[in-house]
This record gives C-alpha cells, sequence and structure tokens, in this order.
C-alpha cells in the first residue's frame, strides 16, 4: 500500500512491481526501475566541489588564525579574585540578579489554534533553537502566521539583539535574533527576554545562559514535574557574575569567533560529504579514464572492460555472527547493528561483552572485514555496511550482522566496502528486504550472494578506492577538528565567564 500510495503521488517512480519481480530479475544494480530516486539526479562537478571545500579551508585557517591570536596575546590569567555567594570572581565584576539586566521579558498571552500560512510573520519555536545560541532561519523550516494575528500580540514579537528561552519542556536552549527575524513572533513554550544594553551586551548575555552554571541553576529551580517549566519571577532571580561591558564585548567577540570557526567547520564537512557522494557516483559507475561504454542489462551504462559479476563471485564468505542475550564484563566485544555508523565507520562505544562461544575463532573481525546489516526494524537500515579497520584487538559480531570477507585475487576490500554503501545510500537494499516475524526486516545471505555487481580490474578497483578513502580521511579529519573547536569552546567559556582568563584591552 505504502508502494502504491507512493506510485500514485510521486513521479518520481517508474513504475510498481511485486517484490517476486525484483528478486526474479537478478537483484539488478538499476535500482531505478524499482524506487523512487532519492532526489532528480544531475550532472556534478566534482571539480567544483573540490575547490568549494578547498575555498571554505581558506575561511577556517584565516578564522583560526584569529583564535590562535587571542590564546597567545590576548587572554590572560587572573591571580587576584574576591569570594562571593555564587565563588570566587574578579574584585571589579559584579553580580546582578537576571531580572535587573532586562528590559522586558515576556511569555504570555499569546496565539494558539491558528492557521498557518504560506508567507506572513515568521515564527520561532524551540525546534529552531540551535546549540550555539543561533536560531534557524531556513525558510523550509520557517512557518508563517498572518499580519493580522501578530498585531494582536506585540509583546511575542522579537527585535534584533532580543534572546529567546525556551522554559517548558526541553528547557534551557537559547537562541539570539538575527537582523532577518525582526519583527517575528515566539511560540508559547519560549520566553522573549530583551537586555538592558545599558548594563549588558546581549551577546554575553546569550553566552551566560548557553553556559553550565547557568542551566544547572535552571535545572535546580524548576519543579520536579513530568513536564519541566520556570516562572518568570524565578528565573528574574537568578544571579548572573557581570564584568564591566568593555569586556563583556571582548568575551563575546573571543566566543563568537571560535563559533565562526565552528559554523565553517560545519560547512566543511557538508561539502565534503557532498564530494564524496559525487566521486561515488562517478568513480563506481564509470570509473577512471574510461571512454568507451556499455549498456548492460539490469546494470546500466559502464565501461566496456568491465565485467558483472555477482558478489558470491568475489568474495571468500558472507557469515552471519551470533545471536546472545547474556553479557559479562569479562568477555569478548561483540559489534552489534548499532555499531555501524551511516558513514561507514564502526562506532567504539557501541558495543557489548558477552561470553565467547565455543566456536568464538570462527566470528573473530580482521581488518578489511566487511560488517553488512543484514536485519532490522527499519527498511532504512538494512543494507548499512561499515568496513572493520582493526578498531579492537579482539572482536565478534552479531546475528543481525554479516561478515563480508574478499577473495584477494578478485576483489578489493575497499572498492566493495564503498559499492556496498553506495547501494545501501540510493535505497537498493529495500528492494530486497524479506518481513520476519516482529515486523523485523531482513536481507538473506542467498538474497546478498546473488546481486550483481559491475567489477573494475583489481588494480581499478585499487585505485576508485584510494581516490574515495583520502576523501573519508579528510572527512575524518574535519569531524575531528570539529571536535576540538568544541572542546575549545566549552573550556574557554568556562573560564571567560567565571573570570579565571580575562580579555586584554586591544
Amino acid at each position: 500500500m505504502r508502494a502504491y500510495q507512493a506510485f500514485r503521488d510521486e513521479p518520481g517512480f517508474a513504475r510498481v512491481v511485486p517484490l517476486d519481480e525484483v528478486r526474479d530479475n537478478d537483484y539488478n544494480l538499476n535500482v531505478s526501475l524499482y524506487v523512487a530516486p532519492l532526489v532528480e539526479r544531475e550532472e556534478v562537478d566534482v571539480k567544483a566541489l573540490w575547490e568549494e571545500v578547498k575555498a571554505i579551508d581558506r575561511e577556517i585557517e584565516a578564522v583560526e588564525e584569529r583564535i590562535e591570536g587571542y590564546l597567545r596575546e590576548a587572554l590572560v590569567p587572573v591571580r587576584k579574585l574576591r569570594e562571593t555567594n555564587i565563588g570566587s570572581l574578579p574584585e571589579d565584576w559584579n553580580i546582578m540578579k537576571l531580572g535587573e539586566l532586562l528590559a522586558e521579558c515576556y511569555r504570555y498571552p499569546t496565539y494558539y489554534k491558528i492557521e498557518y500560512k504560506s508567507k506572513g510573520v515568521p515564527e520561532i519555536r524551540g525546534e529552531l533553537l540551535l546549540e550555539d545560541g543561533s536560531i534557524d532561519t531556513n525558510p523550509d523550516r520557517l512557518r508563517y502566521i498572518s499580519d493580522e494575528t501578530a498585531k494582536k500580540f506585540p509583546k511575542v514579537r522579537v527585535k534584533e539583539g532580543d534572546l529567546v528561552l525556551s522554559v517548558r519542556g526541553t528547557m534551557g536552549k537559547v537562541g539570539y535574533v538575527p537582523k532577518e527575524l525582526e519583527g517575528a513572533v515566539i511560540t508559547a513554550n519560549l520566553m522573549r527576554l530583551s537586555p538592558n544594553r545599558k548594563r549588558v551586551y546581549p551577546k554575553f548575555l546569550m553566552y551566560y545562559l548557553l553556559s553550565d552554571p547557568f542551566r544547572r541553576m535552571l535545572n535546580i529551580l524548576s519543579p520536579r514535574t513530568t513536564v519541566k517549566t520556570i516562572q518568570v519571577s524565578i528565573l528574574k532571580s537568578i544571579p548572573v557574575p557581570l564584568p564591566p561591558l568593555d569586556e563583556q564585548k571582548r568575551i563575546a567577540e573571543v566566543l563568537s569567533t571560535v563559533d565562526e570557526a565552528i559554523s565553517l567547520s560545519r560547512k566543511a564537512i557538508e561539502a565534503i560529504r557532498a564530494l564524496r557522494d559525487a566521486l561515488m557516483a562517478e568513480l563506481l559507475t564509470k570509473g577512471i579514464g574510461h571512454e568507451e561504454f556499455r549498456e548492460e542489462a539490469g546494470i546500466g551504462r559502464i565501461p566496456v572492460e568491465w565485467e558483472v559479476v555477482r558478489l558470491e563471485d568475489i568474495i571468500l564468505e558472507a557469515k552471519p555472527g551470533f545471536a546472545c542475550g547474556k553479557r559479562d564484563e569479562n568477555g569478548v566485544i561483540q559489534l552489534r547493528m548499532d555499531s555501524i555508523r551511516t558513514d561507514g565507520w564502526i562506532n567504539t562505544e557501541a558495543f557489548v561483552k558477552v561470553p565467547p562461544p565455543s566456536n568464538v575463532e570462527d566470528y573473530m573481525l580482521r581488518p578489511g572485514d566487511i560488517l553488512f546489516v543484514n536485519t532490522s526494524g527499519s527498511y532504512d537500515l538494512v543494507g548499512k555496511t561499515a568496513l572493520f579497520r582493526g578498531e579492537f584487538d579482539e572482536c565478534v559480531y552479531s546475528n543481525h550482522l554479516t561478515r563480508i570477507r574478499v577473495l584477494r585475487e578478485k576483489a578489493s576490500s575497499y572498492w566493495l566496502f564503498y559499492i556496498l554503501m553506495w547501494l545501501w545510500r540510493r535505497g537498493f537494499f529495500k528492494t530486497l528486504c524479506n518481513v520476519q516475524a516482529g515486523g523485523q526486516k531482513n536481507v538473506g545471505k542467498s538474497t546478498l550472494l546473488r546481486i550483481r555487481l559491475p567489477r573494475p580490474s583489481l588494480d581499478e578497483q585499487k585505485r576508485i578506492a584510494r581516490i574515495l578513502l583520502t576523501v573519508d580521511e579528510r572527512l575524518r579529519a574535519e569531524r575531528e577538528r570539529l571536535k576540538r573547536l568544541r572542546n575549545l569552546k566549552e573550556g574557554l567559556m568556562s573560564l571567560l565567564l567565571a573570570g579565571k582568563i580575562r580579555v586584554r584591552k586591544a
């Protein structure tokens, strides 16, 4: 029924076929016959994507130079502190209640049960408040109310530099209102905080509201109810350590610079992902340097030099793991379905320890093994694939995973890993699933072995894999940079907002 509905509503489906036809058609690589394309495919300019990655890199390097300048020259430790009821602070810092720093603090009354419009006054809701204090302004995620409705509730309309705080349900999320959301309205679960700019710099206050001390205080003061909330009067009573106004601006400048680097790093990750996906589509179907192509039934257009093989022709084994409901802290590490990340790496924090079976050696993993998710409650997760790179010295795997080992004279494990991961991203394995008792979706061993693949020469496989691995390593390095930047921001916030280090005047 789901397929029929999609066929009727979505022109991207070529046709609806029974699952038996998919199986009888030799498990074709040409999934466009059976599933809607993820997006309308266009020719992607790989060189342009690479230039975009390099341009973002240059931006990040420039911002990181500014950060290094702060760390080297502008930040100085504080040796003389005074004791206060909220901890040690510099002698020239004050303590003020949050309410004393606000020109206005407002939540109710507001609108409810209204009809949203295709355009009009944008609405800010809790889901749009991001972890860095920014607000998602993507037009596709915004909702709009009529100007007529908005005019009835002027106090829920925000100005640039206002802060919005989630005070019900998921408490403590903060958003800084940018110029493009001037005049937007907030929902009932948010509170509008308008800073008194003679006393507090809005960005400084934003960072304090994002800090661990403030969030701990918010949690302590909120009632112990199923749905957490906090009253305006209690919120206003929370003490805030307050440096002089010019120092507030310098602190906000340092933290904003780190946030800029974090934002660019995220942008780089998205650009590298796009580059990797484009390269996978290009290299795994067109190869390297080919000029002549042929149409292969059920596969599509491939280089004339390539052959079409079944998976069973190029692998040594496809072996499912073993089930074990017992746990043993002194046992052997067992990888499970959630150990397989969507980027093809092993999640080294997602495993269990189980008593080793008598034939444990039969299930030991070694570098170069491919792990394929054969069973899941979700169609989307069946076929998720990772390459074991020796993350653990001794490691086995569960029955929801299949270990694939290649015949090294016929296939590169890295090449096969990439083509299986590419097929999963294209939605291919959804078409091969059986539904088991309890609703579990499964691609069995016999089904997996019959999949047909276009195979380059072993030398070309290795060249393709090296290119994709280089991009994957670049992606991994960018993720590590993002992690370091987040840790840096967390450390700087804990020191700067408590006055343990100070920003030297320019």
